[in-house]
């Protein structure tokens, strides 16, 4: 399959710092799909080497597994009741999946689990209407999954549920909070608070242990804890300014959640929530990525990061955080911006991410596109690497001695330039763990190496005149 890069480049100094270097994103791949291709959702495979997911919708629909370095296609199965609302978890086997489908005008919701060998259908639950199937118009009634998230160690799913007539008008949507068994396909627990039918939930996360499931939803919104052993509520807080001058004029924008994988007791928490300190507008609010602990019920509204409106990704042990949409690294040590890109059509992340920690990294989810690509912050993801290669002179005007540490008998590398375009590609073997180019036929400019030695590393290589 031919290869399409995206590159873009920060050109800002990175705040803080004294090095003239700039934090850098490097791309590897990006898919696209056209027609009927909406990219719903996906996962990464057990060994990182892989990941799934739905994309398209109707006859279009398919589950497909792809290689995590190169986007490459391995396997694809047609899923024919597909949808923009499909849903998407890996059991804690790493075996089987567990998916929802339909949730449209056409297809009617279901809950499926399915092999991830071959996607043999294992057992399937047919979510059913209630006796309200139509509004006060006439209009049908349907159920679509806005989101799941699986039980780390009980055979459990969580589920947001939607009744929606697809219409603005006078009747309101309503959303469950639902728990199902996939090993029995038997619903659990209806886990919606009375009073909050109507309110969108929008995100979800369960803790690492799988004893906490955390919520958060649209407009005034409310962060909710539940004990997954008992299925009891046990938090229940606002995370608006219930003294703000006007309580009825704002509205919370509730973007994202997740448990920290190093702090049992953190939450992380994206969105707009409006307090009277930190702004008189209540339209904007407080926008950002805010921290909350549960122990102390403590919700830190000063940590705040420029304003998205779309998902997050930790790595590197939580010390960065990369924002979607508009393209944002976040430094928690330094508390300092690393880069920033306004451009969310060229570089699809605001939909979603996923970070492999094995290979350091990400694969990025828009509407309808799917990217692979690495970040170098240039300061410790470079001093890593420092040990192990060394470039010289560069920049250069001619040759570049490359000196590695590899033991592999056969090395493989490739050139692009800036703009992605394959310069270069070529397998040698690795005798004196040496490597010499020649750039004098090269026009002035970044180039970038990419060197597989166990696992691919991309570098920076200069041209001057």
């Amino acid at each position: 399959m031919k290869n399409v890069f995206l590159w873009l480049i920060v050109s800002n100094i990175l705040l803080g710092a004294s090095s003239l270097k700039s934090a850098e994103v490097i791309p590897e791949w990006m898919n696209s799909w056209k027609q009927g291709g909406w990219v719903n959702d996906f996962e990464l495979l057990r060994g990182e080497d892989q990941f799934i997911l739905i994309a398209g919708v109707d006859g279009s629909g398919a589950v497909e597994i792809r290689e995590t370095l190169t986007g490459e296609l391995v396997r694809s199965f047609p899923l024919p009741n597909a949808s923009y609302f499909n849903q998407i978890e890996i059991t804690p086997d790493s075996n089987r999946i567990v998916i929802t489908t339909g949730g449209d005008k056409i297809n009617k919701p279901t809950i499926e689990l399915r092999s991830i060998e071959n996607f043999e259908l294992i057992r399937k639950l047919d979510i059913k209407m209630d006796a309200d199937s139509v509004d006060k118009v006439g209009q049908p009634y349907y159920y679509l999954f806005n989101d799941i998230v699986i039980d780390p160690i009980k055979p459990y799913i969580y589920a947001f549920i939607t009744k929606t007539n697809y219409y603005m008008d006078d009747d309101k949507d309503r959303t469950w909070l639902k728990v199902f068994n996939y090993e029995t396909m038997e619903e659990i627990k209806d886990l919606t608070s009375k009073g909050y039918e109507n309110e969108l939930m929008k995100c979800m996360d369960i803790s690492d242990d799988g004893r906490q499931l955390a919520v958060i939803n649209e407009g005034k919104t409310y962060l909710k804890i539940w004990n997954t052993e008992t299925l009891e509520l046990i938090t229940d807080r606002n995370l608006y300014d219930d003294n703000y001058w006007n309580p009825e004029d704002y509205w919370c924008n509730a973007n994202d959640i997740q448990f920290s994988h190093i702090d049992n007791d953190l939450i992380y928490i994206s969105g707009v929530f409006p307090n009277k300190e930190k702004s008189e507008n209540p339209k904007y609010g407080t926008s950002g990525l805010h921290k909350y602990t549960l122990s102390n019920d403590n919700f830190f509204r000063d940590y705040i990061l420029p304003p998205q409106n779309r998902k997050f990704t930790l790595f590197d042990n939580e010390e960065r955080i990369l924002l979607g949409g508009d393209f944002v690294v976040w430094n928690q040590k330094t508390n300092k911006q690393e880069i920033y890109i306004v451009d969310d059509i060229k570089y699809p992340t605001g939909f979603g991410n996923l970070y492999s920690k094995k290979y350091n990294f990400f694969i990025g989810k828009g509407s309808r596109t799917v990217s692979g690509f690495r970040y170098d912050s240039q300061t410790t993801v470079e001093s890593e690497y420092e040990e192990e290669i060394v470039i010289s002179p560069n920049p250069t005007n001619s040759f570049v001695n490359i000196n590695f540490n590899c033991l592999e008998p056969n090395l493989i590398y490739k050139i692009n330039d800036i703009n992605g375009l394959l310069i270069s590609q070529n397998t040698i073997s690795n005798q004196t763990n040496n490597l010499r180019l020649d750039f004098s036929t090269y026009p002035i400019g970044v180039y970038f190496i990419t060197i597989n030695c166990n696992v691919p590393r991309t570098y920076k290589i200069i041209k001057e005149g």
